[in-house]
């Protein structure tokens, strides 16, 4: 189907599609290829039958139209054809940049490469930046005054020891950590002390071990000859201040071990017990918190001595009161005079304290305390 338009008339000549557009109040004349044409209503003055219409004076421009909904995108086209090539840019002096030089995308350019590697790198006085992998923070390391600071990270990694923001491990629980190498001729110097995960701490090297047990006692020797007198030796330099001892506090006795055995006491720094059975001094142990056998206050009974010089006779005493007439009895052999060596006398100043009294070695007046002294009777050593 066509349409014809000439400056007389409107010949149809067809069958077309005319419908009339409400809105606007003209025609709009649709052709088969979908091409829609708005003519005004007094442009039609006959009946659709292909009469020739006449050509009316030309109406006054109606209104635009609503705009249409967006079409749907249209397909691609193909590749346009390569552009000229653009004019050299100007040369980029790396010797000498006076401008912050800053990459094109975030975290994917390197400076260098395994085999283009550059000699050496400089940097002044600020603070070269790693970004940590896990936090995602960053650490800054950073010279000032000689010290050599990393900020941002609280521990330093070489092998398998690792120094932390309190002090130095290893990051494998068996190995060991060396300081200083065989055949170094310097010292470990401490400031304060050494500690220990129970809380103690050692601040000297002068250490007393534990008391091992009691040994047996070895054969009797024979005498050997009296050597010649030796000179006097000159008097020695004052040794260092020793630790402090703990004074003996004299608990009380047992009359055998297996009953201070079965007792099981707990003790208390410096508490003692004697077993009568064998004279051992039994002493609270706080290391071992145990009690350890430190010795005989009394030793065994010893060879018979020589017969003593006759001592002055002693003063008259009092008269006694007259008792009754006993029997006259047999009279007896006469027994050698009395004598005490070997023993010796080992005198005790025992101090009351609180509900305990304290034990100590020595005279109370040599010691300046105040209290009752005691001695005991023993061979030396002992």
């Amino acid at each position: 189907m066509s349409l014809q338009i000439s400056s007389k008339a409107l010949l149809i000549v067809s069958s077309i599609s005319l419908t009339l557009a409400a809105a606007t109040g003209s025609f709009a004349v649709t052709e088969a290829t979908g091409t829609t044409h708005f003519i005004s209503k007094e442009l039609v003055q006959s009946a659709y039958d292909g009469a020739v219409c006449k050509v009316g004076a030309t109406g006054t421009s109606g209104s635009n139209g609503e705009t249409g909904t967006t079409g749907a995108v249209g397909a691609t086209g193909v590749k346009g054809d390569c552009g000229a090539t653009g004019a050299p840019g100007a040369d980029t002096k790396w010797s000498a940049v006076s401008e912050d030089i800053v990459p094109t995308e975030d975290n994917k350019f390197s400076i260098g490469t395994f085999e283009k590697r550059w000699k050496s790198l400089q940097l002044g006085p600020g603070t070269l930046y790693i970004q940590d992998k896990v936090t995602g923070n960053q650490a800054g390391l950073t010279v000032n005054a000689g010290t050599l600071l990393l900020d941002g990270a609280d521990s330093l990694r070489i092998g398998n020891i690792q120094f932390t923001s309190t002090g130095l491990k290893s990051t494998l629980t068996d190995q060991d950590i060396t300081i200083g190498a065989l055949g170094d001729r310097g010292y470990l110097t401490l400031a304060r002390a050494l500690k220990f995960p129970d809380g103690t701490s050692q601040s000297t090297a002068m250490l007393n071990g534990l008391t091992g047990p009691q040994g047996a006692s070895g054969p009797q020797g024979a005498s050997g000859p009296q050597g010649p007198q030796g000179i006097q030796g000159a008097i020695g330099l004052t040794g260092p201040q020793g630790i402090p001892g703990v004074a003996v506090n004299m608990k009380g006795s047992f009359a055998t071990l297996a009953a201070f055995t079965s007792a099981a006491l707990i003790g208390a720094p410096g508490d003692a017990w004697i077993i009568v059975a064998n004279g051992a001094l039994m002493v609270w142990n706080t290391l071992t918190t145990s009690w350890d056998d430190v010795g005989h206050l009394q030793g065994p009974q010893g060879l018979k001595g020589d017969t003593g010089a006759t001592g002055a006779p002693g003063a008259t005493g009092a008269p006694g009161a007259t008792g009754p007439k006993g029997e006259t009895g047999t009279a007896g052999a006469t027994g050698p005079a009395g004598t005490i060596a070997p023993y010796g006398k080992q005198y005790v100043c025992v101090v009351p304290s609180g509900t305990k009294r304290v034990m100590y070695w020595g005279t109370c007046s040599s010691q300046g305390l105040t209290g009752t002294e005691y001695f005991i009777l023993a061979t030396f050593p002992f």
